[in-house]
């Protein structure tokens, strides 16, 4: 059982992942392209413009010939954070079969899919193996298994995203001394 869920619709996660956008690239303005801290600003945008692939897609999949278990009447997904014998067994389900990162994203959201409409492709998701799970959510497209990928890890993680980080408070700082300069 996940330690904790969130139904994500399409259309919300949309607007705030454009929303997040403006304000990163809102950023980017006003650091300068030598600050390593625009290279870290760039790199956000680009996982922004993967995540606003994946909800366009899902928020359009029942269209995709591909998705036949997608109608039109699928407004989101309800996706959880791992315990850590739910993160184990991904982990070593990966291991085992020789998997690398981008399999990783795979299993974690194979094991973190809560409710959607690729979990009616099996009888019964909830007692599905990994395995099986794995065999179903390798047919997404990469965007919508990055974007899902990302949220899973965010409700695994402890700390409310870590806003103490040793890497957010460097970022702070360089944007401070840059703007200071």
């Amino acid at each position: 059982m996940a330690r904790e869920t969130e139904f994500f619709e399409f259309e919300t996660e949309l607007e705030r992942i454009r929303e997040q956008k403006e304000e990163v690239t809102d950023s980017m303005v006003e650091v300068s392209r030598d600050n390593p801290a625009f290279d870290d600003l760039s790199r956000t945008c680009n996982d922004l413009d993967t995540y606003d692939d994946a909800m366009v897609w899902a928020r359009n999949a029942h269209e995709d010939d591909a998705q036949p278990e997608w109608d039109e009447d699928v407004d989101g997904v309800t996706l959880g954070g791992l315990t850590g014998g739910e993160e184990a067994e991904a982990i070593d389900r990966l291991r085992s079969t020789g998997g690398g990162g981008k399999a990783r994203r795979n299993y974690y959201v194979a094991a973190g899919t809560v409710e959607a409409p690729y979990c009616k492709a099996l009888d019964n998701w909830e007692t599905a193996s990994v395995d099986e799970r794995v065999a179903i959510v390798a047919q997404l497209p990469p965007a919508y298994l990055e974007w899902a990928d990302a949220k899973v890890d965010e409700m695994t993680s402890v700390g409310e995203g870590n806003e103490n980080s040793s890497w957010r408070l460097y970022v702070e700082k360089l944007r401070a001394k840059s703007t200071a300069e």
